[in-house]
């Protein structure tokens, strides 16, 4: 069954990566949808729904879609600034298809991928890449972190202010026998879908990057000089019907690294990250180019002014690689956050002021499959 939305004002073709991010978080019964363009701009969007939905679920979908783009898609988008680009000749790999046949990947899930043989070898290769840029330019401090999260330190960070459409929660069964036996007798009367009843709390979550960790383990300190943080754990995105391949993935992977200090420190530290990771994209003759980004807002009332800051001030880019001829996805990301995360939790320097910071992330999933696609099995 399809539906055409016809939007309450037209938006420039810039927006697309943005109403496309937003469509499937309107509903789970929204199977597919087209964008509908008048020439260079976009106008509406047909959705494909279930034929089991009803009129009325039909009309609550229509509803929905209407409102998330009408109110939460920011006209501030801008064409990326290109600030390194690399191209070379070379034919690209189905290494997914390839790799499902010979049992290498291993779909465990939506969106949950198990792998191994040349594309691990790829996986581990790149995090070594990284720690070396570091063990080159920096002095840093390496932290395994748990994999769990405080939900406070999420809400803490903004999290759920911009991104609470891709949260995970982690809970546990309400503690005392009489729960306990309940459940045990719901289970067995195949009942278990209804778990959350018999839970307590969801005082952890999963974390949706790394370096939300470091923020919270910095809380209500002075750094008194300047400081470099990495660190590599499971990351959870719920990605709903985005997740695609290696693609997008709701479980995978990050090295996060973090700089704190000055000002000037953590700024040329993301740039030495960017031009060293350029010159590793040079090196194994990879087609991709990093360019300015902004992140992808959701249900955020501030939406205009913070796609505005991104992108106007450069403060994220994007690692882009290709996966074929026409199509790259982003593999990493460089960002500057001055004293967001400084003032958010309390983290000063010598002077009393609150603390400057950067980060990098690279979803190591994706650059693996990003380096195999185009590399195949050379390292």
């Amino acid at each position: 069954m399809k539906k055409q939305i016809i939007f309450d004002k037209v938006y420039n073709g810039d927006c697309f990566d943005d109403i496309s991010r937003k469509i499937y978080y309107c509903s789970d019964k929204i199977t597919d949808y087209s964008i509908i363009y008048d020439d260079n701009n976009i106008k509406g969007i047909d959705i494909e729904v279930a034929d089991a939905v009803s009129s009325d679920e039909l009309s609550d979908i229509e509803h929905n879609v209407a409102y998330m783009i009408n109110e939460y898609v920011s006209e501030k988008q801008r064409k990326p600034k290109i600030v390194f680009q690399n191209n070379v000749n070379i034919s690209y790999n189905n290494i997914y298809e390839e790799m499902i046949a010979s049992g290498k990947i291993i779909e465990m899930g939506n969106g949950l991928i198990a792998f191994s043989g040349y594309l691990l070898d790829a996986f581990n290769y790149i995090d070594k890449l990284i720690i070396q840029i570091l063990d080159k330019k920096f002095q840093y401090e390496h932290y395994q972190y748990p994999t769990l999260i405080k939900t406070k330190t999420l809400e803490q960070c903004g999290y759920f202010d911009s991104h609470i459409n891709q949260s995970f929660f982690a809970t546990h069964l309400e503690n005392n026998l009489d729960n306990y036996l309940a459940f045990k007798e719901s289970y067995k009367t195949n009942k278990s879908d209804q778990v959350l009843s018999f839970c307590e709390s969801t005082e952890y979550s999963l974390p949706p990057t790394m370096c939300y960790h470091t923020y919270q383990q910095l809380k209500d300190s002075n750094i008194l000089h300047n400081m470099v943080i990495t660190s590599k754990g499971k990351s959870f995105r719920y990605e709903s019907k985005y997740a695609v391949g290696l693609e997008r993935l709701f479980d995978f992977t990050i090295r996060e690294i973090v700089f704190f200090g000055e000002d000037k420190f953590v700024k040329d530290a993301r740039e030495e990250i960017i031009q060293s990771i350029s010159d590793i994209i040079i090196a194994h003759n990879l087609n991709g180019n990093i360019e300015s980004a902004n992140d992808p807002f959701f249900l955020d009332e501030n939406i205009d002014e913070k796609v505005m800051y991104q992108k106007g001030m450069r403060a994220k880019y994007e690692l882009r690689l290709n996966v074929d001829l026409n199509k790259t996805i982003a593999v990493g990301s460089f960002n500057l956050h001055n004293e967001f995360f400084g003032k958010k939790f309390n983290i000063r320097d010598g002077n009393g002021s609150y603390i400057k910071s950067s980060c990098v992330g690279f979803g190591l999933e994706r650059f693996a499959y990003a380096f195999t696609c185009q590399n195949g099995v050379l390292l």
